[in-house]
């Protein structure tokens, strides 16, 4: 998941389960299902393993 901060985004069978609303209207976006509408830029945080 990643922090859409500028630019459009849409999922082609709505919002997929994996987000919810109101991580979507802060703006993540699950970039595994979203496809980009406009030239977007994008935060990323890096993640540890589960184990860690």
């Amino acid at each position: 998941m990643g922090k859409a901060l500028n630019g459009e985004i849409e999922y082609q069978n709505g919002l997929p389960e994996a987000i919810n609303e109101a991580e979507a209207s802060q703006g993540f976006v699950l970039l595994c299902s979203a496809h980009a509408l406009s030239d977007l830029t994008i935060e990323l945080s890096t993640l540890g393993a589960a184990d860690d």
